[in-house]
């Protein structure tokens, strides 16, 4: 696991991240953690972290375009079920799918 268990607040989860990424923008695997995490701990309660999901998902997105070499197939299909599975990303599913299949362009 690359995130502490717990997190007294969400805020201290969103700026340890956003710190790391300033490093690694192209840090998939994080992001991939924190989105699962936020799923896990978060999704109950949708209307109050809308914008933390918003936020989770751009960063799915951000880090699989960023990544040099280019993120593995398996990175994007993971993203993409989570994605799926997070309330509020809706909007941002048809970007990612393009990105995906610029990337990957034989896995439709």
């Amino acid at each position: 696991m690359l995130l502490p268990p717990k997190f007294s607040k969400v805020k201290d989860l969103v700026d340890l991240v956003e710190s790391v990424m300033e490093i690694s923008p192209g840090n998939y695997h994080l992001a991939i953690h924190v989105a699962k995490y936020l799923n896990r701990e978060y999704n109950s309660k949708a209307v109050a972290s809308a914008s933390l999901f918003y936020w989770a998902g751009l960063l799915l997105v951000s880090t699989l375009s960023q990544a040099v070499p280019v993120a593995p197939e398996y990175a994007w299909v993971e993203s993409a079920e989570i994605l799926e599975s997070t309330v509020g990303t809706d909007t941002m599913l048809e970007g990612f799918y393009r990105k995906a299949l610029l990337a990957y362009p034989f896995s439709k």
